[in-house]
């Protein structure tokens, strides 16, 4: 198995713990960051992989990394849009460079430190599900991963929890060699909006302020500063706060409403990935009243009465910390229409929506509108 290792403690354990479990393990570290903390993420990656015997491959994938995801993080907020770069870093450079490395070198499986479980057996091909510890669970990460990735990887910790996964690196002696563990996208050493004022200058420019009805209410700093859900920095007086509804790019508008303005009913998902079969459960009664989906959920609802699309009941997941919600999930091919059983806070086009049955991962899209 190759095991990509990070210098974190996640992946050092998973390496432990396949090596216990009689793997002949071989580590890869893909250098993507240049500066100080892709340095120390590769010295606590050589000190670990040391400590327990096993080879490590060092790949230089900085020039793909900056073209396969930190441009389509650039991209998506100069569309208005916020990015999810974890997700698409799994599936564009991560995964995909482990098994072309894996193949160069023989290696039949690959592995990483994600909290999930990759279930293999006799029921059909490999299907993705939840990690066991649903405080830590990272499944959502790998929701755009290709089926076929599936069939080659194992993951370790999917069935371990986050305290025993430390305990366990404590027990070996690598707890003190680990990496700092980041809880920010990993490229971006400070806030975000500096990274976005130098590299997206348009979105730096002020523009108008604007409410749901399009009325004018103040005038903002540049959209590059501003995130759907937002409440600081408006600089807008009210007896009730105002939030950030929407970022209108192409005119330079920041919409804002008050907190039920960021309430929705609904939300449409393109470039669908799905992971096993559109799975389709019976029996659910869906109408129009009282949706406030407008003309696109009409439009849904129409195609699935005459038989153009496949109507599945599921969970859905709006972004990696949220709880999860039932939905009924309208779809055909790579796109589809999410109806919440309840008005679901801050929906955001540019992040991923998870779709889920139980605890497994059905796939997922990114949400558009």
């Amino acid at each position: 198995v190759l095991l990509c290792v990070s210098g974190g403690v996640d992946s050092g354990v998973g390496a432990y713990l396949l090596k216990s479990s009689g793997y002949d393990v071989t580590c890869l570290f893909l250098d993507m960051i240049s500066g100080k903390g892709g340095r120390s993420a590769l010295e606590s990656a050589r000190q670990i992989t040391g400590r327990l015997a096993l080879p490590l491959h060092v790949i230089d994938v900085r020039q793909e990394f900056r073209a396969r995801v930190v441009d389509y993080f650039i991209d998506t907020y100069a569309a208005g849009r916020t990015p999810n770069p974890c997700v698409v870093c799994n599936r564009r450079l991560k995964i995909a460079m482990a098994l072309k490395v894996a193949d160069s070198l023989g290696i039949q499986l690959v592995a990483t430190g994600h909290y999930a479980r990759v279930v293999k057996d006799d029921q059909g091909p490999p299907r993705l599900h939840r990690g066991l510890d649903p405080g830590k669970d990272q499944s959502y990460f790998l929701q755009w991963l290709r089926p076929s990735d599936l069939k080659r990887m194992t993951l370790p910790l999917g069935e371990r929890y986050k305290k025993e996964v430390k305990q366990i690196a404590r027990r070996i002696g690598i707890l003190d060699m680990v990496a700092k563990e980041s809880q920010e996208v990993c490229f971006l050493s400070g806030d975000y909006r500096v990274f976005l004022r130098h590299h997206l200058p348009k979105l730096t420019l002020k523009g108008p302020i604007v409410d749901t009805r399009g009325r004018l209410l103040g005038h903002h700093n540049g959209l590059y500063a501003y995130t759907v859900g937002q409440r600081k920095g408006l600089g807008l007086t009210d007896t009730t706060p105002y939030y950030v509804v929407a970022l209108e790019p192409s005119s330079n508008t920041l919409v804002v409403g008050k907190c039920e303005d960021l309430l929705s009913s609904c939300a449409q998902i393109e470039e669908i990935n799905w992971l096993t079969h559109q799975e389709t459960m019976n029996g659910v009664e869906v109408t129009g009243t009282d949706v406030n989906g407008g003309e696109a959920f009409k439009e849904w609802l129409q195609q699935h009465k005459e038989g153009k699309v496949t109507k599945t009941r599921v969970v859905t997941k709006l972004r990696y910390n949220h709880p999860g919600v039932p939905a009924t999930l309208f779809h055909c091919r790579r796109s589809g229409f999410l109806l919440f059983d309840t008005p679901q806070r801050a929906v955001t086009p540019g992040q991923f929506a998870s779709i889920q049955i139980n605890d497994l991962i059905v796939g997922g899209g990114i949400i558009c509108a």
